[in-house]
């Protein structure tokens, strides 16, 4: 009777294991089958980057390959050809520059400006374009400048040398404080700040020429051409000039009286020279003074 009844018991193992066996292979399968279609459709494979070593002595450098020079010439070709492309296109969207225009057969370069149609400002005190601030500040243009005598003054450094009517006491103040205005009070010279004509900047744009250090030529009004029939010293606008000075040798100048005597006059041209002539050859005197 024992027996009997062990039978059913092994049959149900034994049928239970066999389902495991083919549920385990059905999932192997699966698997396996996952594997495969992800590694044929997975990019390459490619061995990771390791430590850069030095070539042993023996190694041979075979250079870039085919394809690498291929590449390269490729690109270089598309460089070159896009400049070119870039240049035409430039080329042909730009206008042409419009021809220098010349003197025409009754017509000659300004002798004012040499044909360029402007000249240097001019202006009293102007210095490309600026003048000094005529505020109360220390300016680096005027007063007297002396080497800085102060202990730890940084080399090659100035100062300005500072008095005050009825004061016997001598100050120097440094160029790092120009542009600012000193009082004294109590005995102490104090700065009052920035100088509130020019801000501390000690400099003010020209009113003549507003900054630009050139304006335009007086003879020719910035035409660039006058008539031949315009000589230096014989025009419409220099006979109208309030300080022409003409000498009984044909000589002619805009300028001034500077002084003299008796037989001598002195005459400080615009040009910034001087000239001393005898007074009995002064045919024209300049009506400004």
């Amino acid at each position: 009777m024992m027996r009997q009844k062990s039978i059913p018991k092994l049959s149900g193992i034994r049928n239970r294991i066999m389902k495991t066996q083919r549920w385990l292979s059905g999932w192997a399968g699966c698997l396996l089958l996952g594997l495969t279609i992800l590694v044929g459709c997975s990019p390459e494979l490619k061995p990771v980057a390791t430590a850069h070593t030095e070539p042993g002595a023996n190694a041979v450098d075979e250079g870039p390959d085919e394809t690498t020079l291929a590449l390269e010439e490729k690109l270089s070709a598309k460089k070159k050809t896009a400049s070119k492309s870039a240049k035409a296109l430039a080329k042909k969207s730009s206008p042409p520059p419009a021809p220098a225009r010349q003197p025409g057969t009754d017509e000659q370069w300004c002798f004012g400006c040499d044909g360029k149609g402007n000249v240097g400002c001019g202006g009293l005190g102007c210095r490309n374009g600026w003048v000094d601030c005529p505020g109360p500040c220390v300016t680096r243009n005027e007063g007297t400048w002396v080497k800085d005598p102060k202990p730890g003054a940084p080399a090659g450094s100035v100062a300005f040398v500072l008095r005050f009517p009825g004061v016997k006491s001598t100050w120097y103040v440094s160029e790092f404080h120009a542009g600012e205005v000193w009082q004294l009070q109590n005995g102490q010279l104090i700065s009052a700040g920035y100088c509130p004509t020019c801000n501390g900047s000690r400099t003010l744009r020209c009113p003549t020429c507003q900054g630009s250090g050139v304006r335009s030529c007086p003879v020719c009004d910035g035409k660039t051409v006058l008539l031949t029939s315009w000589k230096p010293t014989d025009n419409p606008w220099f006979n109208r000039q309030p300080d022409a000075v003409r000498l009984k040798d044909g000589r002619a100048f805009l300028g001034r009286d500077a002084g003299g005597d008796e037989l001598i006059v002195m005459f400080r041209t615009q040009a910034g020279e001087t000239l001393s002539v005898p007074r009995g050859d002064v045919v024209q005197w300049p009506k400004s003074k």
